[in-house]
Order: structure tokens, then C-alpha cells, then sequence
């Protein structure tokens, strides 16, 4: 080996073990998103929620679930539509019109790093408002962000829920 290229073979073994060492990772972002369009046509909200799999799983298992569920993973347990049902309901809440709505689980499509969530909520011919109250994963997550992206009457209205801010109202009048 050359001088160079064993200096350099040192250098980034050195490098390699600080970094192991003094805990270095890179920054992980907690963030969901969710998009809640009313389809006019159809009288309906469509309602996307994304969540990071490995924190959705986490957020699974200390809800109650007793064994990891393998989302989005092949060897997917046959129990997991049932248990994320379960979680979004008592994490995700939607009035529109100043009633509470419900929404009714159409699926999900999940990956090794994302899982899509999707609801609809039916019979809503106009919207005047929404609010929503979201604390997916805030129990487990404290820098988790939930950003909301609501389209409605042709416009478009954001905001951010996370632990001091689990409930937003938007207003479409």
C-alpha cells in the first residue's frame, strides 16, 4: 500500500470510529402530512395521511399492539388494517361544518418508509369549515410535526399541529 492511500485508509478508519462513538447521526426530521381534498363531484372528503413506517410501527406497538406488524413489508400481519383503524381513530378527528364527521378507512399503501393512510368522509355537498385534531405520533415523537394541507371551494389552506397545537380550524366562508 502506498503512503498515501494508508494514510488516507487510517484517516477514515479514525474518522469512522469517532463518529460510531460520539453518538453522531444524522438528523432525522419527524414530520406527517396530511391532505384532506373535498371532491365536489362526489360529495366527499378524500383524506391522505403520511407517516414515517418505522414511527407509525413504534406508535402501533406502544398503542396496544402486541407484536410488530411489518408494515409494508411482505410478512405483513394479517391484523394491521384493524390496528392502524384503531390508532387513527383515536389520533385523528375531522368536523366539517361544525359536526364531527366520520370517516370511513379505504386502504393504505404502504412502503419500507412511508405508509399512506386513506379515509373518506361522505355526504359533504359544501364546505364552510374544517377542524381537525391530529396527534399522530406526538405521544411517542415530541419534535413530531403534522403539517395539514386542506383543499376546499378552489383554495388551499396549511397549517402545522404538533404538541402545542393539536387542533386547527380552517375557515373556507
Amino acid at each position: 500500500m502506498t503512503f498515501i492511500k494508508q494514510n488516507t485508509f487510517v484517516l477514515l478508519l479514525t474518522l469512522s470510529v469517532f463518529i460510531g462513538l460520539s453518538g453522531f447521526s444524522l438528523h432525522k426530521y419527524y414530520v406527517g402530512i396530511t391532505e384532506i381534498n373535498h371532491n365536489k363531484d362526489n360529495k366527499t372528503l378524500e383524506i391522505a395521511i403520511k407517516l414515517f413506517t418505522d414511527d407509525f410501527e413504534q406508535a402501533l406497538m406502544e398503542s396496544g399492539e402486541q407484536e410488530k406488524l411489518f408494515l409494508g413489508e411482505t410478512n405483513e400481519k394479517p391484523q394491521t388494517d384493524e390496528a392502524v383503524v384503531a390508532y387513527l381513530d383515536n389520533n385523528f378527528e375531522i368536523e366539517v361544518n361544525g359536526k364531527i364527521a366520520d370517516w370511513t378507512y379505504m386502504g393504505k399503501d404502504a412502503s419500507i418508509e412511508a405508509v399512506w393512510s386513506f379515509l373518506l368522509v361522505e355526504n359533504v355537498k359544501k364546505v364552510k369549515s374544517i377542524e381537525v385534531r391530529n396527534t399522530c405520533l406526538l405521544d411517542i415523537l415530541p419534535k413530531q410535526t403534522n403539517m395539514i394541507h386542506v383543499f376546499a371551494n378552489g383554495n388551499k389552506m396549511s397549517k402545522n399541529f404538533n404538541n402545542s397545537k393539536v387542533k386547527h380550524n380552517f375557515k373556507f366562508e
